[in-house]
Order: C-alpha cells, then structure tokens, then sequence
C-alpha cells in the first residue's frame, strides 16, 4: 500500500506529501535547507514532526473497500479498483519564474 504523509509546522499549517517526496523532505531537515514539495514549502526550522497522513490513506482504503463490496453484489459488472493514491498536484506548476 502507498504511504502518505504530512509535515506539520509550528505555525499550524500542514504539507501534504506522497512517499516519493519524503526523501527529499528529509534532506531539507537535515541539511536545514528549504524543502520544496509539490504542495508548498517549508523551512526546517518551522518542522514539528513529519507523520502518517491517516485520512488520505483510510480514504484509499475505504474506496477500495467500497469498489471490492459492489464486485461481489454485481459480479457481472467491470468494477475498478484503486490501486493506489493519486500523486498530488504540484502547485508551482502553473508559476512563471521571475527574472
């Protein structure tokens, strides 16, 4: 199963990040760098705790729950299964660098 995770700040805001971006979230930490994921950035300094992030992860588990339920109430029908999370949007996609 895919993991995900959140970085919690010290100002109460929270980062969304999948598993593929926990390494690099890492190295921001310990080099004390910015880290620069697909749904913000953050400063070290502000770190509280990277965790699990339980409701993306129980969403999956639900929807997959759900699809596997209406699979045996409708065994003719094509019924797809997720198979793991969404990577999330990057939001600095849609950003001109400045010059």
């Amino acid at each position: 199963m895919t993991k995900a995770y959140k970085i919690i700040l010290s100002s109460g805001g929270e980062i969304r990040i999948d598993q593929d971006e926990l390494n690099s979230a890492m190295v921001a930490v310990n080099t004390g760098s910015m880290g620069k994921m697909r749904q913000g950035i953050f400063n070290p300094s502000f770190l509280v705790a990277i965790i699990l992030d339980e409701e993306r992860v129980s969403g999956l588990e639900r929807a997959i729950s759900e699809a596997e339920g209406h699979k045996r109430l409708f065994p003719d029908k094509e019924v797809p299964i997720p198979k793991g999370l969404k990577s999330l949007e990057n939001i600095f996609n849609n950003i001109k660098k400045l010059k």
